[in-house]
């Protein structure tokens, strides 16, 4: 379980008790440590930095104050605040400068043959991304079920039968209201509207769905041992806390005050969790403004095909953790900036395998079984599913609703694939179903 007891030590006081440490500092001495705890692996938490191998001559707790320091010299200031009014600070470091780059230039997913535009397989696979940022997105709030089941849900369009199944219809629902409200200002109101889309019918007090909290009884605990691993700010302060979040969200670049658009969409998450606004559904809206606030800007809409909430929830254990180091660590948001930026990172991997697995299934089919033209992305995305899910099969209706057409159309590509030798199909009583034909199987 994430450690909330940090024990950080004073490194202010530090620097009193050995005023040398400013010279040391300045004159390189930890340059070394500094490789160490602050590469593109890693942002060193205290708990963590204390056991590095440390320069000579200097204890652990005066090291740690010559990183304090040298991570301010690098700091942006931001305009949120903490309980107490504690600024909310980030390091822009090196190596977070060269992680936000890999992202903004996304070279190997663009090799890979990443759609643009509004081509089919834009559609095809924003659509893929966005189920399982539904489920996923889910998952971390307690939503219980098989991956297969909510996609069958969301696919059919079948009415969620339990509260696991209506948290992920929620998500996907107002998921698919990103384009909508992505030309709109953030506003209370359209917070308001957000929460209560996420939450409607799944919260145990129905009074917390579209509305802010109007009382202290809020805390997030640790479910294991009980213990209260963060406090939220007073409700009276909300208001203030709320028009700063929307301020923040519409704010354009300053270029004396440029936030990148990716650690702006992050730290609008984190504070939206810390300041946890509503009764419940907090993680929930705070990732939806993470979407929000990047696709408001077309040269990042890309980032819809990168389930982010799938690598998170799957390394929940350090998500939960990355906001426990902020809080512990006089509210340094570098630590959530760097686990949510190696999210990202995480995901654009996957989804280059994902597109290289396409384009070799389909060269593989024209080569072996001499076609004439290439599959369409939705026929491609059939192959690789039929070909992973042993004795799985397809239906017109399913492979309609999957991919938001209408059944001629998805009638129109299971019949192009039988007739290239691609699908066999047989008649199951009244229903048609369509699987890889054997000589396929051995193509993929």
């Amino acid at each position: 379980m994430p450690n909330a007891r940090a024990d950080v030590p004073d490194w202010r006081q530090e620097f009193i008790e050995s005023p040398d440490l400013i010279v040391h500092c300045l004159d390189g001495v930890f340059d070394d440590i500094k490789r160490q705890s602050d590469s593109r692996k890693r942002y060193s938490h205290w708990r963590k930095f204390k056991h590095l191998t440390l320069p000579a001559k200097h204890s652990p707790q005066q090291a740690w104050a010559a990183i304090k320091m040298l991570r301010r010299a690098c700091r942006v200031k931001t305009p949120f605040v903490g309980k107490n009014n504690l600024e909310v600070l980030l390091c822009i470091t090196d190596p977070l400068r060269m992680m936000l780059r890999e992202i903004d230039l996304h070279q190997r997913i663009t090799e890979a043959g990443m759609p643009t535009g509004a081509s089919q397989a834009t559609g095809t696979y924003a659509l893929k991304s966005l189920l399982d940022e539904a489920y996923f997105s889910s998952r971390l709030e307690g939503a219980d079920t098989t991956r297969r089941a909510a996609i069958n849900m969301l696919r059919t369009k079948r009415e969620p039968q339990t509260k696991s199944e209506r948290m992920i219809m929620n998500n996907y629902r107002a998921l698919n209201q990103l384009a909508e409200w992505a030309d709109e200002p953030m506003t209370p109101q359209l917070l308001l509207h957000i929460q209560q889309v996420l939450t409607e019918n799944t919260l145990d007090d129905p009074t917390d769905v579209g509305q802010f909290r109007e009382d202290n009884n809020v805390k997030v605990a640790d479910l294991a041992t009980g213990e209260t691993l963060h406090q939220p700010p007073p409700f009276k302060e909300l208001d203030e806390r709320i028009q700063r979040i929307c301020k923040f969200a519409n704010q354009s670049d300053d270029e004396n005050e440029f936030i990148h658009p990716i650690v702006r969409a992050i730290l609008l998450h984190f504070q939206i969790a810390y300041d946890h606004p509503f009764g419940d559904g907090n993680g929930r809206t705070a990732r939806w403004v993470f979407w929000w606030s990047l696709v408001r800007l077309p040269e990042y809409r890309w980032m819809l095909y990168l389930p982010i909430s799938r690598i998170i929830e799957k390394s929940r254990e350090s998500y939960y953790q990355a906001f426990l180091n902020v809080e512990s660590d006089e509210l340094d948001a570098t630590y959530l900036i760097r686990h949510q930026v190696g999210c990202v990172l995480f995901e654009m991997d996957k989804f280059a395998l994902f597109l290289e697995r396409r384009a070799e299934i389909n060269d593989k089919f024209r080569r072996k079984l001499k076609l004439e033209s290439s599959l369409n992305a939705r026929q491609l995305a059939l192959v690789d599913y039929l070909s992973s899910h042993i004795g799985a099969f397809a239906q017109q209706l399913g492979h309609a609703e999957y991919h938001g057409v209408t059944t001629a159309t998805a009638g129109r590509d299971l019949n192009e694939m039988v007739a290239l030798g691609v699908l066999k199909k047989s008649k199951q009583g009244k229903v048609v179903h369509y699987k890889l034909a054997r000589r396929v199987s051995g193509a993929v």
